[in-house]
C-alpha cells in the first residue's frame, strides 16, 4: 500500500513538470491544463490517502509510522500524527497547496483560460520545489529496515486534541500563500475584476491564519504555561510575520480601490507572505528555535530549503517590482476551454 502512495507522489511530480510548461514562450496555452490540474490532485490525494492508511493501520514497515505511533494509541491520535512529525507535516503543507490549486481552478472560472494556465504553472512549480525536498530530504514513504514489531510513539507533549484541529488550520492559512504569490507574479489582476480576485482569497487565507494562531496560543498556554515559557511559543511567535504582511497587503488593496493598475505594493507583500512562510519553515526545521514544533534536519535539508527561498525571493520579487513576468490581454480576449 506504501508503495501505491509513493508511486502516486512520483506521478504528481511528473503531472507538476507538464503543467509548468504551460510557462515556456513557445508553449501553445491551448493545453489541457485542467486535466493537468485534476490528474496532480488526483495522483496527492491517493499518496495521502496510502499514508494515513498506514497510520491509521500500524504498518510499522513505515519509518514515519514506526518512530511516531503506536498500536496502543487511539485513531485519533494516529491520523493527528500524520502532520504532527517532519515528513508528515511537509507532506500535508504540499498536498494542501494542490487542493488550493484545484479549488481556485473550480471556483474562479471567470479568470480566462490563458491567464488561469499561467496562475496553475506557476503553482506547479512552487509544488515541484517543495515536492522534490519532500522525496530527497523528508520522504514519508520510506521503508524502516529491519521491521520493528512496535512504534515508538508520539511526542507526550503533542499527545492532546490541539494536534487535531491546530496545525491544520494554521496549514490552511500557509496554503494560500502560495496563490497569493502566484497571482501577484503573474500579475492577472488589472481593473476591478481582478482586485476582487485577489482581495478575496487574501481574506480567506488572513482568517484562517488568524485562527490558526489563536488555537495555537491557547495550545501553548495550557500545555507549556506551566514550564516557564512564553505562552506562545516561538514557533507561534515565527507565524506572526506572514500575518501581519497579509493585514498590511488588505489595508493597501483597500486603500487602492479606486487605483486602475493595484500592483506594487500590496503584490510585493502577498510575495513577502511566502517568502516568510518558507523562511519560518527553515527555522522551525533547522532547529534555529527550541520549541515543541521543533524538527531537527540534516545540512542538506537547511540548505536544499534557503535555495527553495532565494529562488522564490528572485522569481518573485523580480516579477513584482517590474511589470510582470507576463502581460496579458483585456480579460475578454484568449477565452479557452481548458
Amino acid at each position: 500500500m506504501i508503495e501505491l502512495g509513493l508511486y502516486s507522489f512520483i506521478s504528481a511530480l511528473i503531472v507538476c513538470i507538464n503543467q509548468a510548461l504551460t510557462l515556456m514562450p513557445s508553449t501553445s496555452f491551448k493545453v489541457h491544463y485542467r486535466w493537468l490540474v485534476y490528474a496532480q490532485f488526483g495522483f496527492e490525494i491517493l499518496s495521502f490517502f496510502c499514508l494515513i492508511w498506514a497510520h491509521v493501520t500500524s504498518d510499522f514497515s513505515v519509518s514515519v509510522v514506526a518512530n511516531n505511533t503506536h498500536s496502543l494509541m487511539s485513531p485519533t491520535y494516529k491520523l493527528a500524527s500524520v502532520w504532527g512529525q517532519h515528513q508528515g507535516s511537509a507532506f500535508f503543507w504540499f498536498v494542501g497547496i494542490s487542493f488550493v490549486s484545484f479549488l481556485f481552478l473550480i471556483i474562479e472560472k471567470q479568470i480566462p483560460g490563458r491567464q488561469m494556465a499561467i496562475i496553475q504553472g506557476v503553482q506547479s512549480l512552487i509544488l515541484l520545489l517543495i515536492g522534490s525536498y519532500i522525496l530527497i530530504v523528508a520522504n514519508p514513504f520510506e521503508r524502516s529496515l529491519p521491521f520493528p514489531m512496535e512504534g515508538n510513539g508520539l511526542n507526550p507533549l503533542l499527545q492532546d486534541p490541539g494536534l487535531t484541529y491546530h496545525p491544520p488550520v494554521l496549514f490552511s492559512g500557509h496554503f494560500f500563500f502560495t496563490l497569493l504569490y502566484s497571482l501577484a507574479v503573474t500579475q492577472p489582476f488589472n481593473g476591478s475584476h481582478y482586485k476582487g480576485v485577489v482581495r478575496r482569497w487574501t481574506l480567506i487565507s488572513f482568517a484562517f491564519l488568524t485562527l490558526g494562531i489563536s488555537l495555537g496560543s491557547f495550545w501553548a498556554y495550557y500545555v507549556l504555561g506551566w514550564g516557564g515559557w512564553w505562552y506562545w511559543a516561538p514557533v507561534e511567535a515565527v507565524s506572526l510575520f506572514p500575518w501581519l504582511i497579509l493585514l498590511m497587503s488588505i489595508h493597501a488593496q483597500g486603500a487602492q480601490k479606486n487605483v486602475k493598475h493595484p500592483r506594487s505594493f500590496a503584490a510585493i507583500l502577498n510575495v513577502l507572505a511566502l517568502l516568510f512562510s518558507v523562511l519560518s519553515t527553515l527555522i522551525v526545521r533547522s532547529g534555529l528555535l527550541t520549541s515543541v514544533h521543533s524538527f531537527a534536519i540534516d545540512g542538506i535539508g537547511t540548505i536544499y530549503l534557503a535555495c527553495v527561498f532565494l529562488i522564490l525571493l528572485i522569481f518573485g520579487l523580480r516579477s513584482t517590482i517590474k511589470k510582470g513576468l507576463w502581460t496579458f490581454n483585456s480579460p475578454s480576449t484568449d477565452q479557452m476551454k481548458g
